[in-house]
């Protein structure tokens, strides 16, 4: 603290006064160096280098200057032996996944999979695999496709979380394409309606076009051949009369088409058996 004299005459008597040079006679606190706010010692003077605030603090985050730790990489690959798979509607498809080590890295990997829109699912045949040495670990990913799920690319994503260290992730986009198999089944003789156990489709098939068209396959799987039939027009008429579709084969052309059978229209689109049951649909689809 500094003292300091001062003297004044006033009055012809000479007065003497010793005090703190921190304080005044006008009762104002001068304050300690730094304690001012725009003091460049102060701490709280957003000047000041040593203010956390001060974009030029070092410690500041925002500071273009401050050093950062980079985030730990994974001590593993996820490897697919397909990149991007397609699948059908009413369809799957299956990939292998393998998980790699790296740097020593042993024990159990987590198996995740997320990004699955409506009408598409994806699992595995087993929620783990078990890393023993250098060798990789490979699980099956099973992904199905609903009849009404919409065709476009899903982007899945598949995660393998170590028990200790960083995830891996591995994008997998997988193409829902727009098409539709129909199976006639076997024994198709009994088949006499839409009724449950004896009907070809015993509920409506729905089907989303997404601004696309629908190539639908019918597929026998019965002994005998099948006509399909089906009071539509336009892709999705009558089965070929002269063509009927044999054992374990598809569909050819439909009559009148010379083309595959497509639904590029939202309605419902019944067919049955040309040769079975003439009185009644077999099935409904229904697109929107």
């Amino acid at each position: 603290m500094r003292n300091s004299l001062l003297a004044a005459v006033l009055g012809g008597v000479l007065l003497v006064a010793c005090g703190d040079a921190s304080q005044n006679s006008s009762g104002y606190y001068r304050g300690a160096e730094g304690e001012t706010p725009n003091d460049p010692a102060n701490p709280a003077n957003p000047a000041n280098p040593a203010n956390p605030a001060n974009p030029n603090n070092p410690a500041n985050p925002g500071n273009p200057a401050t050093p950062t730790t980079p985030a730990a990489a994974a001590k593993l690959d996820v490897m697919l032996d397909v990149a991007a798979p397609t699948v059908d509607l009413n369809g799957e498809v299956k990939v292998t996944v393998s998980v790699v080590p790296k740097e020593g890295l042993t024990g159990k990997v987590d198996l995740t999979v997320t990004g699955m829109p409506a009408g598409v699912t994806a699992t595995f045949d087993k929620p783990s695999v078990d890393i023993v040495g250098t060798a990789a670990s490979t699980a099956i990913l099973t992904v199905k496709s609903a009849s009404d799920a919409v065709p476009a690319t899903a982007a899945l994503v598949i995660s393998a979380k170590p028990a200790a260290g960083e995830a891996k992730t591995q994008p997998l986009p997988v193409a829902v394409n727009p098409i539709l198999t129909m199976r006639i089944p076997v024994n198709a003789a009994a088949l006499t309606g839409m009724a449950a156990n004896t009907a070809f489709a015993p509920a409506d098939v729905r089907v989303k076009l997404g601004g696309k068209t629908v190539s639908v396959k019918y597929q026998n799987l019965d002994s005998a051949p099948h006509i399909i039939h089906s009071g539509n027009t336009g892709g999705f008429n009558h089965g070929n009369r002269n063509a009927a579709i044999a054992t374990n084969a598809f569909e050819g052309n439909v009559e009148g088409t010379n083309a595959a059978r497509v639904i590029n229209t939202a309605g419902t689109y019944a067919f049955y058996l040309h040769d079975v049951n003439p009185a009644g649909p077999n099935g409904r689809i229904v697109a929107e």
